[in-house]
């Protein structure tokens, strides 16, 4: 990630979302921006928690910045996602890039035993989604009494949970929660919900920039890269090295130091990280492409996300990325 073109500092507040190891974190709280790192990895998050400890200790960060990480498992893991994924996962598998749809079909398939999954999302929605409404009680007992899970301030409770209803509502129409509920209301204040399948909220607790870590869920950045390389097999031999060197350089580094080396050590010439940076502009996103897909008669995506549109356009946001696996 190119801080330069990410400006954070004093005052600011920063939602580092998979966090992984912190490196982004780590320089964010280095600005002197308050950081809340979040990821599922209770390891990674001790990590982290460890340094930041260590940084403030040892003055690297400005008097005043504060570092939190928030993560786990627990009820939402091991009770919400699993009340929920049967009665999107038809929805989801749609919204799937054609490329990636096979992988889909293999993982998913095997865990619920068919590849048909808008049947079986139809069958688990004639009681599923009364089930993932009973499994919500718990929560819901709590909000009768209090604004957020966590209390008067949200916290991992709050933010596990509202990361379900995030990543449902990205991929599905479905209508989760009636009205009344108090987890409806929670939800509404907790976060604004996205615009693509349904309306804005209001009265929503904001950050002034997001480090999101689903890159590939909004751009189409492999296309780019390959396009770049000359072919899809230097492009992931490229971009592969370039994430084996990002998660072991440990501090900082500039994103396009990183991308040169990444393509000399494959054998690739340097130059191709100057021709990345030039061309970075060519991004688009992935309704994009698939746009472009249903031409060439791929799959249709009925969103139509923008990364400098909406709510992007009032937020700094960065994005960074994984290998699937």
């Amino acid at each position: 990630m190119d801080f330069r073109q990410f400006p954070v500092g004093p005052g600011d507040r920063v939602l580092d979302l998979g966090c992984g190891g912190g490196r982004h974190a780590f320089e964010v709280y280095r600005q002197g921006a308050d950081v809340v790192a979040f990821d599922a990895d209770h390891g990674e998050l001790c990590g982290v928690n460890g340094m930041t400890r260590a940084m403030r200790a040892a003055t690297e960060v400005p008097p005043g910045a504060h570092a939190g990480c928030v993560g786990g498992s627990g009820w939402v893991d091991t009770a919400v996602h699993v009340a929920l994924f049967p009665i999107v996962v038809g929805d989801l598998y749609d919204r799937v890039r054609q490329i990636d749809q096979p992988y889909f079909q293999e993982s998913r398939g095997k865990r619920l035993g068919t590849t048909d999954f808008a049947s079986f999302q139809a069958k688990a929605r004639e009681k599923g989604v009364a089930a993932f409404r009973a499994v919500l009680e718990p929560a819901r007992r709590i909000l009768r009494d209090q604004k957020f899970l966590a209390g008067e301030e949200p916290s991992y409770p709050d933010y596990a949970l509202a990361g379900a209803f995030l990543w449902a509502r990205i991929a599905s129409p479905q209508q989760l929660l009636e009205p009344d509920d108090p987890v409806h209301a929670w939800r509404r204040a907790h976060a604004r919900p996205v615009r693509w399948h349904g309306p804005q909220g209001e009265g929503c607790v904001t950050y002034d920039a997001v480090v999101f870590d689903l890159l590939t869920a909004l751009l189409d950045s492999w296309t780019l890269w390959n396009d770049v390389a000359g072919s899809p097999e230097d492009g992931m031999r490229w971009r592969r090295r370039y994430l084996e060197i990002t998660y072991g350089c440990g501090a900082y580094r500039p994103y396009e130091t990183l991308v040169r080396e990444a393509a000399r050590d494959v054998g690739l010439p340097e130059s191709l990280g100057e021709g990345l940076e030039r061309r970075w502009g060519e991004l688009c996103t992935l309704a994009r492409s698939a746009r472009c897909a249903d031409q060439a008669g791929g799959c249709r995506w009925p969103w139509r996300p923008t990364a400098r549109s909406g709510w992007a356009a009032k937020r700094r946001i960065a994005w960074a990325c994984r290998s699937r696996q």
